[in-house]
């Protein structure tokens, strides 16, 4: 059984470069915060986190172009304590220059991710279905999109 706040991560961005998102991802039962820089960066380390913490466990196997690629993504061992190796207090003042967004993901089905993102500084909770449109409120958060009828961030 895994703590609550085992698929609880943060994402800091401290800043917007030619539309891609640059910072860190922070998580209590990671050491050191994890730098990034684009999005694509952004979610191979938020599954990296998701595959160390063995929390939420996925569901399918990816599909790769070699038998190496395969073996290193190894599924997480379940039967291992999980540490926090940040208290609650560090983790909770970790923030980007620009935006903060905290992410829970809560599942990982269908090859992507379900779950609640919350843009810190405005207090705002939004669902999302996949990483797609996860990645789709954080860049309509960080204001790369223009004002749309259909702007979920209200």
């Amino acid at each position: 059984m895994r703590p609550s706040m085992a698929g609880t991560t943060r994402v800091c961005v401290d800043r917007c470069q030619d539309g891609d998102l640059l910072g860190t991802v922070c998580s209590p039962y990671i050491r050191e915060p994890i730098p990034f820089a684009g999005v694509a960066a952004l979610v191979r380390k938020l599954e990296q986190v998701a595959d160390t913490v063995g929390f939420p466990q996925a569901y399918e196997e990816y599909r790769t172009f070699s038998a190496g690629a395969a073996l290193l993504r190894a599924p997480a061992n379940t039967e291992r304590s999980l540490t926090r190796l940040m208290d609650e207090q560090e983790f909770e003042i970790k923030a980007g220059k620009q935006a903060t967004f905290i992410i829970q993901i809560r599942f990982r089905q269908n090859a992507t991710w379900q779950g609640t993102i919350t843009w810190s500084e405005k207090k705002q909770v939004q669902y999302f279905r996949s990483a797609l449109e996860m990645i789709r409120l954080m860049d309509e958060a960080m204001g790369q999109l223009q004002p749309q009828e259909d702007a979920q961030w209200q």
